[in-house]
């Protein structure tokens, strides 16, 4: 649409530090989110959408630190994004 804000998401990593991942997720209902990152971020694009124990709405993220190999519930209706990010 012509005229309307734009939301801009990325991550950068060090090449020789770090590495990371980055996957959307549409959530109707529920969904489970497999993480294998050291850190996550979770970021919510639109609707509303109860991570774990957090509610996130248009524009709220969620920082997770030492979440390799967990999976998190996500229930509601909405679009998250999962940023994974790992030392090398």
């Amino acid at each position: 649409m012509t005229g309307s804000a734009i939301t801009d998401l990325n991550a950068m990593t060090r090449r020789a530090r770090a590495t990371h991942r980055l996957s959307h997720h549409a959530v109707s209902g529920s969904a489970e989110l497999v993480l294998n990152g050291d850190d996550c971020l979770v970021f919510c694009g639109e609707g509303t959408v109860r991570v774990g124990n957090v509610t996130l709405s248009p524009l709220d993220c969620l920082r997770l630190s030492g979440c390799r190999d967990q999976t998190l519930l996500a229930e509601g209706s909405g679009r998250l994004y999962l940023a994974e990010f790992s030392s090398i």
